[in-house]
């Protein structure tokens, strides 16, 4: 039968689902494979893959695109599962990217990208030599592999590319430690996003200490939302140096700890409207994120997600919130207490806590006159008791 006769959704799925090893094959296949991609979806939200290691085939890219009216708003670029070494020339993958992203930032359409790569010259290149496709999106996701520094060696002189991000609304980052200790002395993507308003940094759990990250946020003062996820407090701190009057939600995960007060209230002074602050520690003790929440101003609601939780140490820090409305506590572990205590949360409107176990006869009596939603949940078959919260007459 011949391929033009079929449905283009069953040829899609008839092609996605062969590999050719022979390239002449191979090449013919994805030519008209290429054709059922681009001609199935008119929609300008479809996401056009550039993929090194897809069925896609790259080489007959360029020419589609030249050709069809097609105008793609979401675009990825992936080439983290490659066998392309970066001292091999004779590959062709990148000058046909090169080429489908020049012609991609002609028509202008692409708003976002979603980038899977390795650390390397090629990604820095890629950054530096596409300034007109990057600065016209709206939304950026990068992924740096742990497959990264597989070809990157120790001696590897870097210099900082700095990027234009004009239009930028969303950016999430998230990369990993090197595997060789390979340390940066400095940033190595500037990044310019003066629209900006929803950021995520988040590092892998390999990570090895390093007191930087790979970027460093410039003119990125209309940020309301930002969450810092796996860095170390000495990586972290750069990202609260500034001033940021517009930011409304942090979320913590797993970076800040052991932070001297003094320290924590110049981090609090440059956050005067932050409202939400959402914490959450797995491997290391939560009181000075739980410092820094009594020390904001703004703090109206506090979300909290734990491992192991004493909360003998913490309920005076609790009660220093004084404007907290809506507390949620989240519990993967034993929840305890020494002895029973007595938290005043005078103006808390909202409580819901899940715990796996209450590891004691003690209870949190919580003197809450204002409560309208006072919610607690726990797993007790592994013993223990069901009720650890407890409201205190008023």
């Amino acid at each position: 039968m011949p391929w033009s006769t079929l449905p283009p959704e069953v040829l899609a799925k008839i092609l996605s689902n062969i590999r050719f090893r022979d390239r002449v094959d191979f090449s013919l296949v994805c030519r008209q494979w290429n054709d059922v991609i681009f001609g199935l979806c008119p929609s300008a939200d479809y996401l056009l893959p550039l993929r090194s290691y897809s069925d896609l085939c790259i080489d007959h890219v360029p020419s589609l695109l030249r050709s069809s009216a097609r105008r793609y708003r979401n675009l990825e670029v992936n080439w983290e599962e490659s066998e392309l070494f970066p001292d091999n020339r004779d590959d062709t993958f990148f000058t046909h990217l090169d080429q489908a992203l020049a012609i991609l930032a002609e028509k202008g359409s692409v708003k976002c990208l979603w980038l899977t790569a390795p650390l390397d010259q090629r990604m820095v290149r890629f950054f530096a030599k596409h300034e007109a496709l990057i600065d016209s999106l709206q939304e950026l996701w990068v992924t740096i592999s742990t497959k990264c520094f597989t070809y990157t060696t120790s001696n590897t002189k870097w210099t900082p590319v700095h990027v234009r991000l004009s239009n930028l609304r969303s950016l999430k980052w998230d990369e990993y430690e090197n595997y060789n200790g390979e340390t940066f002395e400095d940033f190595i993507f500037g990044l310019s996003m003066p629209k900006v308003t929803k950021i995520k940094l988040r590092r892998g759990h390999d990570f090895e200490s390093r007191d930087r990250s790979l970027i460093e946020l410039r003119d990125a003062d209309n940020v309301c939302d930002l969450t810092v996820a796996n860095l170390e407090e000495h990586c972290s701190r750069q990202y609260f140096k500034v001033a940021r009057p517009k930011l409304r939600r942090l979320r913590l995960d797993n970076a800040l700890s052991e932070m001297a007060n003094q320290e924590l209230m110049e981090i609090a002074s440059n956050l005067p409207n932050v409202q939400h602050l959402k914490i959450s520690m797995v491997w290391i003790d939560f009181a000075t994120s739980l410092t820094l929440a009594s020390m904001l101003q703004s703090l109206t609601e506090l979300t909290i997600n734990l491992h192991l939780v004493n909360l003998s140490n913490f309920s005076k820090k609790l009660q220093d919130i004084h404007g907290l409305t809506i507390l949620h506590l989240n519990c993967k572990g034993t929840c305890t207490v020494e002895e029973s205590i007595q938290i005043e949360l005078l103006k808390l409107v909202e409580f819901r806590c899940r715990y796996e176990i209450n590891a004691s006869d003690s209870r949190v009596f919580l003197f809450c006159p204002r409560i309208v939603v006072f919610e607690q949940t726990s797993d007790v078959s592994n013993g223990g008791n069901a009720i650890f919260f407890q409201l205190q007459s008023f």
